[in-house]
């Protein structure tokens, strides 16, 4: 049962569409509709219900139109946009000059990601199986195996790093798998705990403190062992790490390494170079 459920209203179309414990895939959609469907902000309106203690009602807490809200999303999103593509021109300049050579073998491709005065920096190898939909990385920026389980061609795959949480979920092997940062962890707690998402009296009723010992308590207990999961200490009884558990949060303050974003770029580089590439076979 969740604890919060958004309900997102189009009184114009009379759609009804619910989010279950996610207020920012819940705030992401509907601003889509007001950016991206252009619809009336009037129109969109939010209801917040959440789970009475002890039982499985759901009661309303608040509702509120986006007409005051939708500037502030809008102009998140555009930071948000703004700063991923002044970090993405800084790592393609450290491809700058590259060029990419093809090899196939029957569904097997080879992409050879090189600077093209000869040097060994940066350079990456890109194996791809189309048939099984299978990605290998190897080279200077370390190495990586990818899984899809079904037929792609290397556009197929090289499109699909433009969304690095998608690409990188893939991804069964990685030497490079980014790191776990307390400051990062920290801010996604205070998110999902945020006064929007919860009522200060569940977490009171549920552990006996304040949403900032809450965090404090979470935080104590993360990453001790470098893998950014919350966890207890042998003999601590303490509630806080059973009570993120019901809630579905297990890790948090994973940080992408520069090498798997320079993975990502790399193949979107070579899509937009040589999109109708398909080398040639070589026996």
């Amino acid at each position: 049962m969740p604890h919060h459920v958004y309900q997102i209203c189009n009184r114009e179309t009379k759609d009804i569409y619910l989010f279950w414990d996610d207020s920012k895939g819940a705030s992401e959609y509907a601003l889509s509709l007001v950016t991206k469907q252009k619809h009336d902000p009037k129109n969109i309106e939010i209801s917040i219900y959440r789970k009475r203690q002890n039982s499985s009602q759901l009661v309303k807490d608040y509702s509120f139109s986006l007409t005051d809200t939708v500037d502030v999303w809008t102009n998140r999103q555009k930071l948000e946009e703004k700063m991923m593509m002044e970090t993405n021109q800084g790592l393609r300049q450290q491809f700058k000059n590259f060029v990419a050579d093809f090899k196939r073998f029957d569904d097997i491709i080879f992409i050879d990601w090189h600077n093209a005065n000869g040097r060994s920096a940066n350079q990456v190898n890109y194996m791809i199986n189309e048939k099984t939909g299978e990605l290998h990385i190897s080279g200077d920026l370390g190495s990586a195996i990818f899984y899809w389980y079904g037929k792609n061609t290397w556009q197929d795959i090289a499109s699909y790093s433009e969304n690095l949480g998608y690409f990188l979920s893939k991804a069964e092997a990685n030497s490079e798998e980014g790191y776990y940062d307390e400051t990062k962890a920290r801010k996604e707690l205070e998110e999902y705990f945020s006064e929007e998402n919860w009522d200060n009296r569940d977490i009171e009723e549920e552990l006996g403190c304040t949403r900032s010992e809450l965090i404090d308590r979470a935080m104590e207990r993360w990453n001790k062992y470098g893998t950014g999961e919350f966890s207890n200490e042998v003999f601590d009884d303490d509630r806080t790490i059973e009570f993120l558990h019901d809630n579905d949060i297990y890790s948090a303050g994973h940080t992408v390494s520069a090498r798997e974003r320079l993975w990502a770029v790399g193949l979107q580089m070579i899509l937009e170079k040589c999109g109708n590439e398909v080398g040639k076979n070589v026996f």
